[in-house]
């Protein structure tokens, strides 16, 4: 149990690192989708 206390907290924080991250690549993929696709 004390293992799975202490995993939640940087889990909490990875989630908002990955949270963050996917947003970004969210837009890269969109930027890139869009200069695809005018080509």
């Amino acid at each position: 149990m004390e293992v799975a206390g202490r995993t939640d907290i940087p889990v909490a924080e990875g989630s908002h690192v990955t949270s963050t991250a996917h947003l970004v690549v969210t837009l890269q993929i969109e930027g890139m989708s869009g200069v695809r696709h005018d080509t």
